[in-house]
């Protein structure tokens, strides 16, 4: 994880991963715009991706679709984590706990003075090793030894010291790591109270990674101290749970001060941390704007959606939104075309609106080739966050190694790329296995169903998979995996192919399709030579997947090709002011704020739905089936300027 050198201010902003175009950051004052006024400035990019682009084709329902915004304003967007009781997460308190355990040391940021605080902060921006800074103390050695413990926790890479300056004591203070900063916060977790505080996450218009980055950094500590079930969308409104370890619920109450951004709250503690994977799913309130549906066409949409569901293809987001999508990064990295890869993540991007360092930079790369010279335009707060510079350090530091460059790239983002690929095939093989064989499961097509793990199998198969996929197994046995679905136990899901005696025991929602790698079995039908000549197109060998570099080695996934929502409800309302919100968020309950009024009145008509969605599903394929319009933020864009 990534920990961000600049001090935070309020009017912090960063990349997002799924931006339409509006301009940010929104304004929820609700104060009064004219209908003239109301359109949002977009810029659009007619090179990027659309839906059939990426192999998103089909439809289940029949009824005749109709327009509506998606996302016009983030705050139209949002999503509650549902935890692994399937209970909805919601933001009700601010409030600290009381703490049973033990009482906690005074808050650091009451024991040094505003001034005291900014010399320090002073003193840390500089990394000067030769400067110091004197705090003037008393006789009094609690008091002392407060000071020395205020700022082992909100200034670690500082060190202090009790020195006699004429006839008085000061805590000297200079910069540099040292015993203090590795046994920060130990002395103040009291005996008796759990090691994590679990709290929910409430955010604006911020992905989950940044939130967790300002969280850190106001906190001093690393991103590592902080565990999250799952990752949501920048533009939106989110509610999440976090745990932190060792870090009291009172300083992290203290943070609700500082931004509008986020608030936390519903604070207490837990003796195990949250992991990736541990929620059911997210529930999911949207609005669409400027709806254009008769009550018929909506009523259709949305029973349809309830009754029927949706194809579980992957959106938009996962392929990118500019001209160089995501997927020919990772065909190219498939390919061990490493200067192709790189070349394509530097590129230019064409069509869109250029401006900013990051473009510059990738303006004068391309260019020139230099790669030390576009490092040296990159801003330095840039140069951790940005891809870009990520790779262009990686250049520098590896010279001619262009594997060595490329894994300069945090792993995660690396294997975005090749998952983004493997997301284009499967989009792309399950709209022509729909389009074939409609909407009932045949013979020859995959569910997952349970079976006792026999150890005698495992240690075979763990003979045959070799020391290098050992974790991946484990992990197939006891925890979440993206290739297996596994449950308590000594339980785990595989794939079964179907034959005309099980027909009537299935339905189209039990069909599963794989994401091709090595560890995944295929439908015995045509769809097994789909995959085969889809990938040799691309110079792939669907036999021999595995990769020379073990990150680009796929072992697979199965994926269920449609999904059902649970929870689904909806209902129309009128308005005028597009800046006026049009649903309740938790920190507007707190707030004592009142719920918009439904009204028959105005000249735009909004469509609020809600449902629950399973893990790793896209709500934008639950909208695209209601509205049956283009999602791709080009198309989306272009409706806001209509």
């Amino acid at each position: 994880m990534v920990l961000f050198q600049q001090r935070f201010t309020s009017d912090y902003d960063s990349q997002g991963t799924e931006d339409s175009g509006e301009a940010d950051p929104e304004d929820r004052s609700g104060g009064s715009t004219s209908v003239s006024a109301q359109k949002v400035p977009s810029r659009v990019n007619s090179l990027a991706p659309k839906e059939t682009d990426v192999g998103i084709t089909e439809y289940i329902s029949k009824h005749e679709g109709f327009s509506g915004i998606i996302k016009q304003r983030y705050s139209d967007f949002l999503v509650r984590e549902v935890d692994v009781h399937g209970k909805i997460v919601q933001l009700t308190n601010k409030s600290p706990p009381v703490d049973s355990g033990a009482q906690a040391a005074p808050s650091a940021d009451d024991v040094l003075s505003k001034e005291d605080k900014q010399k320090l902060e002073n003193l840390l921006e500089s990394k000067d090793k030769s400067a110091t800074v004197d705090i003037q103390v008393g006789e009094d050695k609690q008091q002392r030894t407060q000071v020395h413990h205020a700022i082992k926790e909100l200034f670690s890479e500082l060190q202090s010291e009790t020195v006699e300056v004429g006839s008085k004591k000061v805590i000297r203070v200079k910069y540099g790591k040292g015993y203090q900063a590795r046994e920060r916060n130990k002395f103040k977790w009291p005996k008796g109270r759990p090691d994590y505080c679990h709290f929910v996450l409430y955010k604006e218009n911020l992905d989950t990674m940044d939130a967790i980055n300002m969280l850190a950094m106001n906190l001093r500590v690393r991103p590592g101290f902080f565990a999250y079930a799952g990752t949501k969308d920048k533009r939106a409104i989110t509610v999440q749970e976090v745990t932190a370890y060792r870090i009291a619920a009172e300083r992290l109450c203290d943070l609700n001060k500082h931004t509008s951004r986020y608030v936390l709250g519903n604070f207490r503690y837990t003796e195990q941390p949250l992991k990736l994977g541990l929620l059911s799913g997210n529930h999911f309130t949207i609005v669409l704007r400027n709806c254009t549906g008769s009550p018929e066409q909506i009523e259709a949409g949305m029973m349809s959606l309830r009754d029927n569901g949706f194809i579980n293809y992957f959106g938009m987001q996962r392929f990118g939104t500019t001209s160089v999508p995501s997927h020919h990064v990772g065909r190219a990295l498939l390919h061990s075309k490493w200067e192709e890869a790189i070349e394509l993540i530097l590129k230019p991007r064409e069509g869109e609106h250029q401006e900013g360092a990051v473009s510059a930079c990738r303006d004068y790369w391309w260019k020139t080739r230099d790669a030390k010279g576009a490092l040296e335009m990159m801003p330095r707060r840039n140069m951790s966050k940005d891809i870009e510079g990520r790779l262009l350090e990686g250049l520098v530091k590896n010279g001619k190694d262009l594997v060595g460059a490329l894994s300069n790239i945090p792993r995660n983002t690396r294997l975005m790329y090749v998952h983004s690929y493997q997301s284009f095939i499967w989009n792309n093989i399950v709209s022509r296995r729909l389009q074939e064989y409609g909407f009932q499961p045949i013979a020859g097509d995959l569910v997952l169903e349970e079976r006792e793990v026999c150890w005698h199998d495992v240690l075979l198969r763990l003979y045959d998979l070799q020391l290098h996929c050992l974790r991946k197994f484990l992990l197939t046995i006891g925890d979440y995996s993206p290739g297996v679905y596994c449950s308590d136990g000594a339980q785990r899901s595989e794939a079964k192919v179907l034959t005309e005696e099980d027909l009537g025991n299935y339905t189209i929602h039990d069909v599963v399709f794989p994401l091709f790698g090595y560890d995944v079995i295929y439908p015995k039908h045509k769809a097994e030579e789909w995959y085969r000549e889809m990938l040799s197109v691309d110079q792939l060998d669907m036999d021999n997947i595995r990769h020379k570099v073990k990150d680009y080695s796929l072992s697979g996934a199965y994926r269920k090709i449609i999904v059902k929502p649970t929870n689904c409800k909806w209902s129309v309302m009128c308005y005028d002011d597009v800046k006026i919100p049009l649903m309740l968020t938790d920190k507007d309950v707190l707030d004592g704020k009142e719920a918009p009024l439904a009204s028959s009145e105005g000249k735009m008509k909004a469509l609020k739905v809600e449902f629950t969605l399973p893990p790793s599903t896209y709500a934008t394929m639950a909208l695209r089936e209601i509205l049956k319009t283009d999602t791709s933020s080009g198309h989306q864009a272009l409706l806001n300027t209509q």
